[in-house]
């Protein structure tokens, strides 16, 4: 039943997304038409022409951005649509990193994906592991000092895997930390999701650091 919901809440979402990227395309058209406009009228027909350019230039890169979001979103849409198929780690932790980026900046935290060139394949379930990452960012902001930022990192080399660390770079170069992922009360719900993945979780303090290991 749950996995129905899922895909139930995945297909309308899909739809959704698909929507308001076609309600994006006419604003950006709309915007560009007005451009045209401007630029084929004479220089002193249109009072306040540069706060007009201006205006018309948030829109079209805040329809860019909106095309991004619903891009985005059009994928996640579409995890729960198999149980079990081939991810790729580095496009896992870049969907991550991108569902959970605002729920950090709320926090005053950055966190940053740092995918690979090279495919990373595991088999897993798609949602289930979405829901695994966002468990551990959450639990790295609940132990990071504000300003700190969070990396996502995956590896084939040596066991595949995925590393979530405090940036070794940059104004939280030096933080340890203020506690342990594994006192919090998340780390037991985190333990359960990554046990029925079949994958296994190792975690250290001061950096605060989890490790996702896959099979």
């Amino acid at each position: 039943m749950e996995s129905k919901k899922a895909a139930f809440m995945g297909k309308i979402t899909a739809g959704v997304t698909h929507e308001i990227k076609n309600v994006l395309a006419i604003i950006k058209e709309s915007a560009g038409l007005m451009e045209d406009l401007i630029a084929l009228s004479k220089e002193d027909s249109i009072p306040e022409r540069e706060k007009f350019d201006r205006s018309l230039s948030r829109i079209r890169d805040q329809v860019t951005r909106g095309v991004d979001l619903s891009t985005r979103l059009n994928t996640f849409a579409h995890t729960p649509d198999e149980a079990i198929s081939s991810v790729d780690l580095n496009a896992a932790v870049v969907q991550a990193a991108f569902l959970c980026r605002r729920f950090a900046r709320l926090r005053g935290l950055a966190l940053e994906a740092r995918p690979g060139d090279d495919l990373i394949l595991v088999k897993t379930d798609p949602l289930g592991l979405q829901m695994l990452l966002s468990v551990c960012i959450d639990l790295m902001m609940s132990v990071v000092p504000k300003d700190a930022t969070i990396t996502l990192l995956p590896t084939g080399s040596g066991g595949k895997r995925i590393e979530l660390a405090v940036a070794a770079d940059g104004s939280a170069a030096n933080v340890s930390g203020e506690g342990d992922v594994r006192d919090c009360p998340g780390w037991s719900p985190a333990l359960e999701i990554a046990g029925g993945l079949g994958v296994t979780l190792e975690a250290s303090g001061a950096p605060p650091r989890i490790v996702i290991h896959f099979p």
